[in-house]
């Protein structure tokens, strides 16, 4: 394929100074594809970048870090026509689980530079900021803000682990009105994840049987499920072992909305976002990607 422009967006913070690293590593390789790289330097930044990258012309932009800096970079990509393209060197690393991003820096990084790209769903926030991976509500998105709240240098699923057990004992199902289009749940609600991919927390496989380009959010509702419960099914979590569980259930759709009358927390691609109530809507096929997946796979 022709050499495409190419800018790599680096956030030097990302899984403890792991991007750092792999910047080093594949620098030489950017170099040599005539890429450019700019450095963020704040939260935020990188959707500034990216968004900057684009209106310059650039045909990519190559993500290095974590899930919150793949987020970043593709909020500010929506409706650009740039591709987002990612190589893994954060913590979780959950969207480059799902893109079948390789894990070596180096091979990562030439299929940003000359892998095929495809069309992904979008998910959106009401007000306007969007998210390729998954929102979760309440004891999920709990466990996020006390698992960021553990030193980076614990890495991988170790923080998400210690923040389920530190969220178990002070958090309890709360009642939620749920709304899959204008399809009606009413239910005492441990966690509710809405998602246009599979997994979350290093690796958890939430939503199962989600597929990025098939136009719909997957739906996952944990009911009213105790605490000994909740450690019966973490492990289940990452092989989707949840699936059949008689106080799981799971939808899909295009617009969700999420109600209740008691302060519940919500978090979109790992970054708690404040509380409910929120809407959520999907924009079929509205960013391109840099994938090792095919169109229409799951993973």
């Amino acid at each position: 394929m022709a050499r495409v422009r190419a800018c790599f967006v680096v956030n030097p913070a990302a899984g403890r100074g792991k991007a750092r690293t792999t910047w080093a590593g594949i620098a030489p390789l950017a170099a040599q594809y005539g890429a450019t790289v700019q450095f963020t330097e704040r939260p935020g930044h990188a959707t500034d970048l990216a968004r900057r990258a684009a209106d310059a012309g650039c045909e990519r932009v190559v993500a290095v870090g974590g899930d919150g800096t793949i987020s970043e970079v593709a909020n500010g990509l929506i409706g650009t026509g740039a591709a987002l393209a990612v190589i893994p060197s954060g913590t979780g690393n959950d969207l480059c689980r799902t893109l079948n991003i390789p894990r070596n820096g180096v091979e990562a990084a030439q299929l940003a530079l000359t892998g095929d790209t495809r069309a992904i769903d979008v998910g959106e926030v009401a007000g306007g900021r969007y998210f390729v991976n998954i929102v979760g509500v309440g004891f999920d998105a709990e466990v996020t803000r006390a698992t960021n709240a553990f030193p980076k240098y614990l890495g991988g699923t170790v923080p998400y682990i210690l923040g389920i057990l530190k969220t178990l004992w002070r958090y309890s199902p709360t009642p939620m009105e749920i709304d899959v289009d204008g399809r009606r749940y009413d239910r005492k609600v441990l966690l509710m994840a809405v998602g246009v991919a599979q997994s979350y927390g290093g690796g958890m496989r939430i939503l199962p049987d989600a597929i990025l380009d098939d136009g719909l959010f997957d739906v996952c509702i944990s009911g009213d499920v105790g605490r000994m419960e909740v450690l019966g099914l973490v492990p289940k979590l990452y092989s989707g072992g949840h699936v059949g569980h008689p106080k799981v259930e799971f939808a899909r759709g295009t617009q969700i909305s999420i109600r209740s009358s008691v302060p519940v927390a919500v978090h979109a691609d790992g970054d708690v976002i404040g509380e409910l109530p929120q809407t959520f809507s999907i924009h079929p096929g509205a960013l391109q990607v840099v994938s090792g997946v095919q169109p229409g796979l799951r993973s």
